[in-house]
């Protein structure tokens, strides 16, 4: 039986969108998509508008439940539709290849989930799932000239700072959920610290990237502080490097000491 002549089959999984192309090579009128799904990577391709695409790939990650078609012979599917998937975070699709240094993904997702803390958890993969985030946080020096100054170094050196306080002894449960994301997210500000060629940027130069940092997750520490504000204001504590006391002489409970 020619390949040609087997009969399409229709698919439906769990995936995001990590970028498209609008204007592919080939020419075949569709548009090439770019995504993953349990961190292996699939061709799409949609005749959908250009515009929808466009403002999914220049938004937040998110999981959908995608409907494709398997097309014979073809190393790309056809996407028929989407609709959200609740149930999987966008960063349990995205693949291993995203940062340049072997198991730093692997071990930033395990960090990530065993944190118990529901809404600090949700703060961590809603920040994970920004779209500038995603596309230079994994890939990006942790500095020019010092420690970690390689592609991958700022993920690799957030993951082991991370790492070494979740296996400290003496912990509560509460103390390492902080810890661990204060490890994760103690340099975020990096990523808005440097332009295109990593000279600093004003915003760095005025704030310094720790309180840049701080500065750009306000929105997600909001929603934090709805649901959790003592978690809120020790995230705020952590990532500015300074713990300030309550007027009458306490710390937030939840504070690591």
């Amino acid at each position: 039986m020619n390949i040609n002549e087997r009969p399409l089959s229709l698919t439906s999984e769990s995936a995001t969108l990590l970028g498209f192309d609008p204007w592919p090579l080939d020419g075949d009128g569709g548009i090439h998509l770019e995504l993953a799904s349990e961190g292996h990577r699939i061709r799409a391709v949609s005749f959908g508008l250009e515009s929808e695409w466009r403002h999914r790939a220049e938004g937040p990650l998110v999981s959908d439940n995608y409907d494709f078609i398997n097309l014979p012979g073809q190393d790309r599917r056809l996407v028929l539709a989407h609709r959200e998937d609740p149930d999987y975070p966008s960063l349990w699709h995205v693949p291993e290849d995203v940062c340049p240094v072997e198991g730093v993904l692997a071990s930033a997702k395990s960090l990530i989930f065993a944190i118990v803390a529901e809404p600090l958890r949700a703060l961590l993969l809603e920040v994970f799932a920004r779209r500038e985030v995603h596309s230079f946080f994994w890939t990006m020096p942790a500095s020019l000239h010092h420690h970690h100054s390689f592609p991958g170094g700022l993920a690799s050196h957030s993951v082991e700072v991370a790492s070494d306080i979740t296996s400290h002894s003496g912990l509560s449960v509460t103390e390492r959920d902080l810890g661990t994301a204060a490890g994760l997210l103690h340099d975020i500000g990096k990523v808005w610290a440097y332009d295109q060629d990593m000279t600093l940027t004003s915003a760095a130069r005025a704030l310094g990237h720790e309180m840049l940092g701080l500065v750009r997750l306000e929105p997600e520490l909001v929603r934090l502080e709805q649901e959790w504000p003592d978690g809120a204001h020790s995230m705020r504590c952590l990532l500015s490097g300074q713990a300030r006391m309550r007027p009458d002489g306490s710390l937030p409970q939840s504070l690591m000491q």
